[in-house]
């Protein structure tokens, strides 16, 4: 999501696809809830932070 504009992720929503939630959900978004959506997930950066192991002995 981060490679497209909101135009191009508002068509991306609306496609016929198997994406993470049910398209219905998405199609029948109104566009405003998109976008938010969109500026929300932009705003959390483009890193993705790796998965802290826990050790042995933090999982007692």
């Amino acid at each position: 999501m981060h490679s497209m504009s909101e135009s191009q992720w508002l068509e991306h929503a609306r496609k016929d696809r198997m994406p993470p939630m049910p398209a219905y959900v998405l199609q029948q978004m109104k566009t405003d809830d998109l976008k938010a959506i969109y500026a929300y997930v932009r705003s959390l950066g483009n890193q993705a932070s790796p998965r802290r192991r826990m050790s042995r002995r933090a999982a007692r």
